[in-house]
């Protein structure tokens, strides 16, 4: 019996020898792939820079939906008559606040999504094997309905993981993909995720009132439509603010990953050469 100390080719359960005590498996072993493909250092997109960028308009996306929270908590104390939520004056109030703040979310998510593209291409070109999710893909992810809603999950975690490829290279060519996944990317979804379906329970609530007949006369239900409004702009902005602080926190982290990485893989003369 020729001790192998690997997986069956066969079953994939493990076997001290051949023949297989599984599946019986007795033929000639074929050679392990190799762990981490050779790097291709000079085709390395340049990092650092991006990561910064996409630090700071986060943070700015932050802060201006913090700012517009805090305005519209002032608009919400004044009082008209009793009758504040009501009018049309509240409305534009809320699409000037909300206008305001898109253009930072759009510049933010931008700058996301290219730092998101230049890690994964790096990653490859580092000599990571077994990536499942194409930078392209990765990228598109986000805008396709329903698989948006756990897709760029999983490229967040396969980029996390991807981090730790020199790493567990000993233990085979997708090793990396067993380590832990993080748990800030996890609580970062869930949150995501809420912040998607709490506005929903609430816009689905004011649409009853106008709905369903007896909820109260039409000038309650412009009153309720506003409160609504102003609740659902609020809890939704509040969200966001928390989901852009955990961004900070998961590029700042997996830029530092992509670092040691990066580090393990080149040689030492070439550090202060390569793009960062």
């Amino acid at each position: 019996m020729v001790s192998t100390g690997t997986p069956c080719p066969q079953c994939g359960k493990p076997m001290a020898g051949l023949p297989c005590p599984h599946c019986r498996f007795g033929g000639a072993l074929a050679a392990p792939e190799a762990a981490m493909s050779p790097p291709r250092l000079h085709l390395l997109k340049p990092l650092e820079n991006t990561a910064r960028w996409t630090v700071r308009l986060l943070l700015l996306q932050a802060l201006t939906l913090l700012f517009t929270v805090s305005m519209m908590i002032a608009v919400a104390l004044e009082t008209d008559g009793g009758h504040r939520f009501g009018t049309m004056t509240t409305f534009q109030e809320i699409n000037a606040f909300n206008c305001v703040q898109s253009i930072a979310w759009l510049a933010a998510v931008i700058q996301f999504l290219v730092w998101q593209y230049r890690l994964r291409v790096n990653c490859e070109l580092l000599g990571v094997q077994g990536m499942e999710q194409s930078p392209g893909m990765g990228v598109a992810w986000w805008f396709i309905p329903i698989a948006n809603l756990f897709m760029p999950y999983m490229v967040l975690q396969e980029l996390w993981r991807a981090g730790l490829a020199a790493q567990t290279a000993a233990g085979g060519r997708v090793a990396w993909r067993q380590t832990p996944a993080c748990p800030v990317i996890k609580t970062y979804w869930i949150v995501k995720i809420a912040n998607i379906v709490i506005p929903f329970i609430l816009q689905f609530d004011m649409l009853l009132t106008f709905m369903i007949p007896g909820r109260g006369s039409p000038a309650s239900a412009m009153e309720n439509m506003g409160k609504t409004v102003f609740a659902t702009t609020i809890a939704s902005n509040t969200g966001q603010a928390a989901l852009c602080f955990m961004e900070v926190f998961i590029v700042e982290r997996l830029t530092r990953r992509y670092h040691a990485l990066l580090a393990q893989r080149q040689p030492p003369s070439q550090a202060q050469q390569l793009p960062q």
